[in-house]
């Protein structure tokens, strides 16, 4: 592996890393969220978690190729 792809591969996970750690703390809240979190849309949610989980699949198999 050379240093480009070490980079990519370095940064994509780090940088997905802190987003998940970025969102986990609100993902919590409204799950407990007593009132049902009105202000936040479920659909968007699902589309934002397939979404990154499709490019996270594609990176782990384009980097396998």
């Amino acid at each position: 592996m050379d240093t480009p792809e070490v980079t990519l591969v370095v940064f994509f996970y780090l940088f997905n890393a802190l987003r998940i750690g970025a969102y986990l703390p609100q993902i919590i809240r409204v799950a407990s969220d007593t009132e049902g979190a009105k202000a936040i849309s479920s659909t968007t949610w699902s589309v934002w978690i397939g979404a990154s989980g499709s490019t996270a699949a594609n990176a782990v198999s384009s980097h396998r190729a």
